[in-house]
């Protein structure tokens, strides 16, 4: 798992968030980091309230993401681990602790980062045992350890 996501695009947030609050603090992250311009949060909530939270893709675990485009510069994921769980388009149906998001230039660069992300949350045990983390050493210490 600890090829998932860089260090520095991983942040815990004690304080509740709204699931486009969530998105925000991802994509700031990946525009620090010169991955993706602030387009890709436009693009993820329109996506989203066009399609729904297709990209909930586990319990509590949701991987936000845009079709592919130039506001999107470098293939890579961030990480909003939210300590307080927030719903997507405002429906408890949509809970999400562990909010992922993808930067992707291009269709092969997307697959191949959604192909990436589900072999790691594969396992039932690692995903039940990933939504339930209650700090930011205890999310680093099972992404980043070797």
């Amino acid at each position: 798992m600890n090829k998932l996501v860089d260090k520095q695009l991983f942040t815990f947030v004690s304080e509740k968030l709204g699931w486009e609050e969530a998105i925000g603090k991802g994509v700031e992250l990946l525009v620090k980091n010169n991955v993706c311009t602030q387009e890709l949060l436009k693009q993820i909530v329109e996506s989203t309230k066009k399609f729904g939270p297709y990209y909930v893709l586990s319990d509590k675990i949701a991987l936000a993401h845009a079709a592919p485009g130039k506001f999107c510069l470098k293939p890579q994921l961030a990480l909003v681990y939210l300590k307080e769980e927030t719903f997507l388009l405002d429906s408890d149906k949509h809970p999400v602790k562990a909010m992922f998001v993808l930067s992707a230039p291009d269709t092969d660069s997307h697959l191949s980062i959604l192909k990436s992300f589900a072999t790691a949350f594969s396992d039932k045990i690692i995903r039940e045992k990933f939504i339930n983390l209650e700090s930011a050493e205890e999310v680093l210490k099972l992404m980043f350890s070797e």
